[in-house]
């Protein structure tokens, strides 16, 4: 997961409905293979602050997770 992302998520963590949107654009941007590392990365640093987020923009990706797994 490329640092600019991770700064990025970073910047908005404080506030959920921009961290939603924020994540959302990462996601669009990140190719099939790196999904797995930004979604690993996600719940390693916001499970505890943001995890209905989590949970439901990683729901919309899980077709494209498990082909990556």
């Amino acid at each position: 997961m490329k640092d600019y992302f991770k700064m990025k998520l970073w910047g908005v963590s404080f506030y959920k409905p921009l961290f939603k949107e924020e994540l959302k654009n990462v996601l669009s941007t990140t190719n099939e293979e790196n999904l797995v590392n930004v979604l690993i990365y996600c719940y390693n640093k916001y499970s505890d602050m943001h995890p209905e987020v989590l949970e439901e923009v990683f729901s919309e990706y899980r077709r494209e997770l498990n082909k990556a797994i």
